[in-house]
């Protein structure tokens, strides 16, 4: 029986941890799967199959028990692979990347960047060791696995990453499963909101998600769509200032922040727009499930999935025209880095862009049925088989590039 090990930190509220949940459910039962976590107290959002395994049993604050614990994990990872050297360990995001990278020649090591590297990590010390260490271990591993083909490229170009190592293995989405879940009943206290023209938005709340500027632009689209609704699903760092921005808004009433939700699905299936406002993502998850939901949506063009998804024509194009153009499977904009969590600061152009798009799409029922119809489209490219079957092969040991 095939061995693999999947390294992924925790299992809570990510777009990294979906996958790999979504993975042990559906991979072959003819593989063994064991799930690397931190430690005990890890939080876990979805559910698996498989063994989880814990490389440590508390988790620590102070940078230098901080260090000790990369230390104790390194270790950790590298007594795994002695013990099962015939087994594969594929690892997700970049410090379980690093480890992984780590121990490379104790048993077959592939690494998942699940992240724009270069777009994620621009500036800074922080910056800087990532650029360096990702350049110093990446290259030792079997395989990289990229999830978008901008990935791939950063990889290649950036962090001189030899092509013949990266494939492009775009994320896999159980459809039926997601046609269930935008299928449950709404709750009562919902109701009144989807009754209305409402956006929607889902994802960590932090500084790559940039859900500020969807709530910047609100006032603007408020003004041409008195009854317009915002909802915000999600966790995270930056909610109190977000929900202060609401209030300076003055339209607190119609912005809604329902938190983080096990079924989002049945949510977003009943939103008029779906908006990612994001400075980078990776594939993004929230984007094509909005997508498989048949909701028409909204995304800037960062760094990387948004192109390749909505206009896979152009996603090697250097420029582009944005808004809304002919052949495309959603509504592109230019992506804005601002940090403005404030409305002194007027709207930037990637803003008013922003908010003139969804005015046109709110009260335009035809175009949206048209980019709902487009999206539903678009998402069988990215359904579960094919893409679970290259997974399995990739695990059996085939190592030939994936047809993008």
């Amino acid at each position: 029986m095939k061995r693999v090990y999947f390294f992924i930190g925790t299992l809570s509220k990510g777009g990294a941890e979906r996958t790999v949940s979504t993975l042990s459910q559906h991979l072959s039962s003819d593989i063994k799967i064991k799930i690397l976590l931190f430690g005990t107290a890890t939080r876990i959002d979805y559910s698996v199959r498989g063994e989880l395994i814990y490389l440590d049993e508390t988790r620590h604050n102070t940078p230098f028990n901080k260090f000790l614990t990369i230390l104790s994990r390194a270790r950790r990872i590298h007594q795994l692979k002695q013990q099962d050297p015939d087994a594969v360990y594929i690892s997700f995001l970049e410090y379980p990347n690093l480890l992984n990278a780590l121990s490379w020649r104790k048993a077959r090591t592939i690494l998942s960047v699940r992240n724009h590297m270069s777009a994620k990590h621009q500036k800074g010390l922080k910056a800087l060791f990532w650029k360096m260490l990702i350049r110093l271990t990446y290259h030792r591993a079997e395989q990289i696995l990229a999830v978008s083909e901008d990935i791939r490229q950063d990889l290649i170009t950036q962090f001189k990453i030899p092509p013949e190592k990266i494939r492009v293995l775009y994320n896999a989405y159980d459809l039926q499963h997601l046609a269930i879940q935008a299928a449950q009943d709404l709750e009562p206290e919902y109701q009144a909101i989807f009754e209305r023209p409402t956006l929607i938005t889902m994802g960590r709340m932090n500084t790559q998600k940039g859900q500020w500027h969807l709530i910047r632009a609100f006032p603007m689209i408020k003004a041409h769509v008195p009854d317009a609704q915002l909802v915000i699903l999600g966790e995270g760092q930056l909610l109190g200032e977000l929900i202060t921005l609401a209030r300076m808004t003055g339209y607190a009433d119609s912005i809604h922040f329902p938190g983080f939700q096990k079924n989002p699905h049945h949510l977003i299936a009943r939103a008029t727009l779906f908006v990612l406002p994001s400075h980078h993502e990776g594939f993004p998850n929230a984007l094509a499930e909005a997508m498989a939901c048949g909701v028409p949506v909204i995304a800037s063009d960062c760094h990387s999935g948004p192109r390749e998804i909505l206009a896979p024509a152009e996603k090697e194009q250097t420029e582009i025209p944005y808004g809304v153009q002919s052949g495309r499977f959603g509504l592109l904009y230019p992506v804005d880095y601002s940090n403005h969590l404030t409305l002194q600061a007027p709207l930037t152009a990637s803003e008013t862009q922003l908010a003139d798009l969804s005015i046109q799409l709110l009260n335009d029922p035809n175009s949206r049925k048209t980019y709902a119809d487009l999206a539903r489209q678009r998402m069988k490219d990215f359904g579960l088989d094919s893409v679970i079957r290259q997974w399995e092969r990739i695990i059996e040991g085939d190592k030939t590039r994936a047809k993008l």
